[in-house]
């Protein structure tokens, strides 16, 4: 599995810590916004273009199905 998500990621440009947690939250998680990890750079693996909890709709919708999402999804920190 980690030789895939390296595989994928290595043909994708690396983004912004921040990007990473407003793309799975829709918004930076509270007291972050001045973190030093906002701005390190991160690969994303989303090969199936998942949505995040800003595009799934109203959390006062009455869901319908179970539907995958980033918010449920893990992260991989590897520091080097």
């Amino acid at each position: 599995m980690i030789e895939k998500v390296v595989a994928w990621c290595a043909t994708r440009e690396k983004v912004r810590y921040e990007e990473v947690l407003k793309r799975g939250f829709g918004a930076l998680p509270l007291g972050m916004e001045n973190s030093a990890l906002l701005n390190m750079e991160a690969h994303f693996y989303n090969p199936d273009n998942l949505p995040g909890l800003h595009e799934i709709g109203s959390m006062t919708e009455t869901p319908t199905s179970f539907e995958r999402t980033l918010v449920s999804a893990y992260e991989l920190a590897i520091v080097t």
